[in-house]
């Protein structure tokens, strides 16, 4: 298991996020990182006030991507039961996300209105960071399978990128 840095609850900066997550990423993906780090640090932010350390939960990283996101979140909070979900996940963030002790599922979306591969209810949270924008068919149908993965009590936290945002 990749060792957890012992600064990973003082990050304050995006240069904070870029140091921790820099020995994940190789040089393709650094510019991504450098892109990323300051949407990674608002969703931190947001995390530590919805889920106090110590607290525990099944979540769901949807389209996770790189798995940065799901690192931070997985070496913020290690109790968290943390799985990464995307059509294809490449083998080495496959082997980084695995190494951080989180299940990864992938490929399993074949039919545009299939089923997502999970029990309804199993997660308390859904993350599903800067994925909607991408979705091609009605959106109706993944937020219908989205609501139905969550459990009764749970949480999605939906973001999408903002271009009117004074930052871009």
């Amino acid at each position: 298991m990749t060792a957890i840095p012992a600064n990973i609850h003082n990050i304050r900066t995006s240069s904070d996020i870029i140091s921790i997550l820099s020995q994940f990423v190789d040089k393709q993906e650094s510019d991504y990182l450098r892109s990323s780090a300051t949407r990674y640090l608002r969703t931190l932010d947001f995390f530590r006030t919805y889920f106090p350390v110590g607290h525990s939960a099944k979540i769901l990283d949807f389209g996770t991507g790189h798995g940065l996101m799901a690192i931070l979140t997985k070496m913020l909070f290690p109790e968290l039961e943390l799985t990464a979900f995307d059509v294809e996940v490449t083998e080495r963030v496959r082997r980084r996300l695995t190494e951080l002790d989180m299940k990864v599922v992938d490929n399993s979306i074949k039919s545009q209105y299939g089923k997502i591969p999970f029990e309804s209810g199993t997660f308390q949270v859904c993350l599903f960071f800067e994925v909607f924008e991408h979705v091609i068919e009605d959106p109706r149908h993944i937020l219908r399978e989205l609501h139905r993965i969550i459990a009764d009590d749970g949480q999605l936290f939906l973001t999408t990128p903002n271009l009117a945002y004074v930052f871009n």
